[in-house]
């Protein structure tokens, strides 16, 4: 009785070790992805001169980033971030531009751009709440859109669908971030 314990738990044991090694590789590069996206949209914010702009496919929002100098010394900058899905690539293209009234001067390295690759297919959705008072009563508007097309405001959260092959099977994989200071919150 005990031999056969141990015996099911090995076996268990192996077959999570397994299922562990099998998932590397271009899986575990798009969850490393994931994890950068939602670290950089949840830290948006509204900022007049680089406006939140969004469709099914692409999307651009204002970014706090860190360079270095000369001297190896870290600063921070505001940046342009944009996310836009090259179907005739089938790759998914991270840019960084830096916001030219925050660095003193034109440098190399002023833009910066990463690919995801093959992608078949990438979608963005945008998730909208606005609550109003209208003639003493609550009216709250909310749900989830494919553009985003409000000038003065970011959403409150975004959805990010990639789909892609891997070892000849079909696997999407999805993201949702909330943005703490999305909404009508930055307009207040």
């Amino acid at each position: 009785m005990v031999a056969l314990a141990i015996l099911s738990t090995f076996g268990a044991g192996l077959r999570a070790f397994e299922r562990v090694q099998s998932f590397g590789g271009f899986r575990a590069d798009v969850l490393l992805f994931l994890e950068g996206f939602e670290r950089d949209a949840r830290n948006t914010f509204a900022f007049s001169p680089i406006k939140f702009q969004g469709n099914s496919q692409s999307m651009s929002f204002a970014a706090v980033g860190t360079k270095f100098d000369g001297d190896g010394n870290e600063f921070t900058i505001l940046e342009k971030r944009s996310y836009d899905f090259d179907s005739s690539q089938k790759a998914l293209v991270e840019k960084e531009e830096d916001f030219a009234p925050t660095v003193s001067s034109a440098t190399e390295g002023s833009v910066r751009t990463q690919q995801v690759v093959p992608i078949k297919a990438v979608t963005f959705q945008y998730y909208s709440y606005r609550k109003e008072i209208q003639d003493g009563k609550e009216k709250i508007e909310s749900g989830w859109q494919g553009t985003w097309t409000d000038e003065t405001t970011i959403p409150r959260g975004i959805k990010i669908q990639l789909t892609f092959d891997d070892g000849g099977k079909e696997v999407s994989l999805a993201r949702t971030v909330f943005i703490p200071s999305g909404g009508d919150v930055a307009t207040r």
